[in-house]
């Protein structure tokens, strides 16, 4: 597992089910698992409440051995998902993925496989096994976010949409 952290600056505020979610200055902290199709982040408010977490649907997340510096670009495949601390959920991103799928920035394989893990996921969200523990449980305190604060304003690298 890797974990990083940073803070959020959407180009637009991410809204679900009519609610802001996430929008500049929310904090995220992310937990990619290697070969999944999917990484997933702790989001916090500019004020520092926790919000929920956003999923992204991805082509399957890989690096060498135990070194996560050898982490791959990740490929973003547009489908995302937005769990709330009560642990409701919504499908994000669904024209988005339609569009680039006609536009042929996704093939029909990559589509599906999109779809594919984020209705996986919902159904063990309704389960009550999604979000994995270590995300669920993963201690964060005024003094991580005071760090992650601290660091230069920038996106994380290694991250590509298709």
């Amino acid at each position: 597992m890797i974990v990083l952290a940073h803070t959020l600056n959407p180009r637009v505020p991410v809204e679900a089910d009519g609610e802001t979610v996430v929008e500049r200055g929310s904090l995220g902290i992310w937990f990619l698992f290697k070969q999944e199709r999917f990484d997933i982040a702790r989001v916090y408010s500019a004020s520092e409440v926790f919000k929920g977490y956003y999923v992204d649907s991805l082509e399957p997340v890989r690096w060498q051995r135990d070194r996560p510096e050898t982490l791959e670009t990740l490929v973003d495949l547009y489908l995302d998902l937005w769990i709330w601390p009560n642990g409701r959920c919504t499908v994000l991103d669904e024209t988005e993925l339609e569009r680039a799928e006609a536009n042929g920035h996704v093939t029909a394989g990559q589509a599906a496989e999109s779809r594919a893990t984020i209705s996986r996921l919902r159904a063990q969200v309704e389960r009550r096994l999604f979000p994995p523990p270590v995300v669920a449980s993963f201690p964060v305190d005024r003094d991580l976010i005071s760090a992650v604060r601290s660091l230069p304003d920038a996106e994380p690298s290694g991250r590509a949409e298709t």
